[in-house]
């Protein structure tokens, strides 16, 4: 399920509420406090940027394994851009094209019981 909210901080605090599920995605028209790479902050006035978190629930994986999703899908995207003439460095999860950020990848991974919780910010 896809839920739009206007203004948030940031949709990966919105994403850790329990409410949100496997697949749940969370969409923002405006977040007050992105986080980024190296404790870096942003904000995304409404109308100019895609910003979402995607709720994963990887219980196929065991926890010590779960890192090799988030390399799957940087790698996704790194190859995906790379077809459009954007590189970057491998594994970033950064990609920048003529100065400016076209996607940043974070992954946020979060204990409970066996599997782990985890959202994807693209």
């Amino acid at each position: 399920m896809i839920y739009r909210i206007d203004e948030t901080t940031s949709t990966n605090d919105e994403a850790r509420d329990a409410k949100y599920r496997h697949g749940d995605i969370v969409w923002a028209e405006r977040q007050t406090a992105g986080r980024g790479q190296r404790g870096h902050t942003w904000t995304s006035p409404e109308g100019e940027n895609l910003t979402f978190s995607m709720v994963l629930e990887p219980r196929f994986l065991p926890v010590g394994e779960q890192f090799l999703l988030s390399e799957a899908v940087t790698l996704a995207l790194t190859d995906t851009f790379a077809a459009y003439g954007i590189h970057n460095a491998p594994f970033s999860g950064l990609q920048i094209r003529h100065g400016c950020t076209v996607c940043l990848l974070l992954c946020l991974l979060h204990h409970a019981s066996s599997f782990r919780r985890f959202a994807l910010l693209l």
